[in-house]
Order: C-alpha cells, then sequence, then structure tokens
C-alpha cells in the first residue's frame, strides 16, 4: 500500500469516527408539537408584551392578552395554556375561553419550568432547595382520559 493511499485511508476513517461521535453526543433541539385541528394556536410577542391565540385558518388573532413582562414563555397543549412570567416569577394559567388569566401561581427564585405534559407542568429547581408544597398543589389540571 502507498503512503498516498494510508493516508486517504486514514483519513477517510477519522472523518466517519468524527461524524458517529458527533451524532452520539449532540443533544439535539427541542420541539413542541402542536395539534392544528382547531386552527388556533397561541403566541408570544415579547416586543408588544403580548400573548395572542392565532387562529391559522383565517390568518387572524383572536384574543389578545397583555402582560407586563416582555421575558415569557408559553407552555400549551391540547387543553391547557399557561405563561411563565419572568417578570412576576408567575406562572400564568391562561383561560383559552375568556382569554384571560384565571389563575397564577407563584415561582420561588431560581425555579423554572421545563416542560408542560398531558397533566402535569413539570417544574426545575436547584437541587438544594425542595419545591413547597403550594406550587405542588395549586395549579388544577383537566382529567386526562386514555394516557
Amino acid at each position: 500500500m502507498t503512503r498516498r493511499r494510508l493516508i486517504s485511508w486514514t483519513a477517510s476513517i477519522a472523518v466517519l469516527v468524527m461524524l458517529v461521535v458527533g451524532a452520539i453526543v449532540a443533544t439535539g433541539y427541542q420541539s413542541q408539537r402542536l395539534n392544528l385541528d382547531g386552527g388556533a394556536v397561541w403566541v408570544t410577542n415579547s416586543e408588544k408584551q403580548a400573548v395572542g391565540r392565532a387562529n391559522t385558518r383565517i390568518n387572524e388573532l383572536n384574543t389578545v392578552l397583555t402582560t407586563d413582562s416582555a421575558q415569557m414563555e408559553l407552555l400549551q397543549n391540547d387543553t391547557s395554556v399557561y405563561l411563565v412570567n419572568d417578570a412576576k416569577r408567575a406562572l400564568d394559567v391562561i383561560d383559552q375561553s375568556t382569554g384571560t388569566v384565571s389563575d397564577s401561581v407563584p415561582l420561588p427564585a431560581g425555579v423554572t419550568v421545563a416542560l408542560l405534559t398531558a397533566s402535569n407542568v413539570i417544574l426545575h429547581a436547584p437541587l438544594s432547595r425542595p419545591l413547597p408544597q403550594a406550587i405542588q398543589t395549586r395549579v388544577s389540571f383537566p382529567s386526562v382520559s386514555g394516557v
């Protein structure tokens, strides 16, 4: 085997190994699956400090709810919509029928909302602090059948 062919094979194997290691180590990206059967999806606009329900069938906002924060995160599934309001450090429950905040649960410093499942809001807290019982039980969720 010539030296040139040996270098070519070594480089090819090194590139292949790097691709495999990169694929194993990669964390990917977080995405939300939205059910657009109802024709509406909740969206945020940090510049206008607002949350709105956009009807995808007619390309218009059905509902607009103003907030007091430009830093907000929206969590939604088929039955529930929650707004993580960083200015108030609270988890706001949005009533979809009226487009208003129906309940607000204060969040302690350092606690972030990680994920919305079919029946739970999963909070992330530093390991040194347990979550207060009030946060664990205050938000009520609709009953979920078939899960």
